[in-house]
C-alpha cells in the first residue's frame, strides 16, 4: 500500500535535497492528503485516530487536533506532509503540539534567521543543531517575540525595582532593628 520509509528516503539522500525530489514526495501521496494544514473540515478518515486531541483553552473547553504547515517554504510542505503520512501509516500517533512547535520554529528561522535559515527551503537543507541555532538567532532578531518581550518586562521590572529602592530606602523599609549592615537578618542584641 505505501511504499517504506527506507525506500521514499533514498529518493531525498541523493544531495539531500532538491525541488523536485520533494516534489517527488509530495506527489507521492493520495490526493486528499495533499494539504497544508489538516484539522476538522479536511482530515482525511485515516488520519483522524493517528491526530491526538488536545485541549487549546486554559479551561480545556476547547479541544483540537488540528495541525498547520501554513508559513513554511512550499517544499518544506512537501516534505513534512510526506512525513505525517509516513508516521500515520506506520501505524505512529502524530502530536500535534509537538509539530505546531516545530513549524513555529522553522516558520522563524525560514523568515528571521540568518542568510543559511532565510534560503533553506528544505527540512535536509541544515542539522538538526543548525536548524536550532537559526531558531535561536530568529527569535533574537525578531525582537518583539517570546525573547525581546522578556527583556522589556524584565527592563521594566528592574526600573520599578530601582524606584521603590529610591522611594523607601532599606533603613526605612524594615524596622530599625533590621537595618542593613553585616549582621542582616539578625535579631538584635542576639
Amino acid at each position: 500500500m505505501f511504499p517504506s520509509a527506507s525506500a521514499a528516503m533514498s529518493v531525498i539522500h541523493g544531495d539531500l535535497f532538491s525541488p523536485a525530489k520533494a516534489q517527488a514526495l509530495w506527489e507521492s501521496l493520495p490526493d486528499d492528503h495533499r494539504q497544508d494544514h489538516f484539522d476538522s473540515e479536511n482530515m482525511p478518515e485515516d488520519y483522524a485516530q493517528a491526530f491526538r486531541t488536545v485541549k487549546v483553552s486554559q479551561g480545556g473547553q476547547w479541544t483540537s487536533h488540528a495541525v498547520s504547515m501554513r508559513g513554511l517554504p512550499l517544499e518544506m510542505i512537501w516534505e513534512i506532509a510526506w512525513f505525517i503520512h509516513h508516521e500515520v501509516a506506520d501505524g505512529h500517533l502524530v502530536n500535534g503540539p509537538r509539530l505546531q512547535a516545530t513549524r513555529i520554529g522553522l516558520e522563524l528561522a525560514t523568515q528571521h534567521g540568518s542568510t543559511a535559515g532565510r534560503a533553506a527551503r528544505s527540512v535536509m537543507a541544515l542539522s538538526v543543531e543548525a536548524w536550532v541555532q537559526e531558531i535561536r538567532r530568529a527569535r533574537m532578531r525578531q525582537g518583539k517575540g517570546e525573547v525581546g518581550t522578556y527583556v522589556e518586562v524584565r527592563s521594566s521590572l528592574v526600573e520599578e525595582g530601582a524606584e521603590r529602592r529610591r522611594a523607601h530606602p532599606p533603613s526605612t523599609m524594615f524596622g530599625p532593628e533590621c537595618r542593613r549592615s553585616s549582621g542582616v537578618g539578625r535579631r538584635p542584641g542576639v
